[in-house]
């Protein structure tokens, strides 16, 4: 499929492993992990103007276990995605708490990098960093990704 057609890409969160405990201390309860999925887009209307749009889903909250959540409902998630060559999706694990939810670490990933079936997506520190050691050095998610072409694009 050429690079820049709209397209609709499904993608299911299975599983997180090695997520560290918020700003990667090393001690404290153990964490209760989601996972948000956002897609940044761009969109032509009709009258040639350009507009952006977003889209987002989260997965369920994981009780009391960081090293290897997994959300195993099976669900895919379909994002319509307008323009393939601007879009991006971010990918955030969070930690459920009473008030304000903790970042724990995140990815993000242009939709023309992407690639259909099982991936493995490293995480970084919520400040963006991805340090060679320490606790984000076997962060990741697993998911699985798969395209359809919108038909008359």
């Amino acid at each position: 499929t050429p690079l820049g057609k709209p397209r609709t890409i499904q993608i299911q969160v299975i599983s997180g492993h090695c997520l560290p405990k918020p700003k990667g201390e090393k001690v404290g309860e153990a964490i209760d992990p989601y996972v948000r999925v956002e897609l940044h887009d761009v969109r032509t209307c009709s009258d040639g103007r350009e507009e952006y749009v977003s889209d987002d889903c989260q997965t369920s909250v994981v009780k009391n276990n960081g090293f290897c959540p997994s959300w195993n409902s099976g669900e895919y998630k379909s994002f319509q995605v307008h323009n393939p060559d601007v879009a991006m999706f971010y990918f955030q694990v969070l930690d459920e708490d009473l008030g304000l939810d903790d970042k724990i670490a995140s990815a993000a990933i242009p939709v023309n990098c992407l690639r259909e079936g099982y991936r493995s997506i490293s995480l970084c520190s919520g400040h963006g960093s991805h340090l060679p050691s320490g606790p984000f050095e076997y962060a990741c998610l697993l998911v699985r990704i798969h395209f359809d072409e919108i038909d008359g694009a």
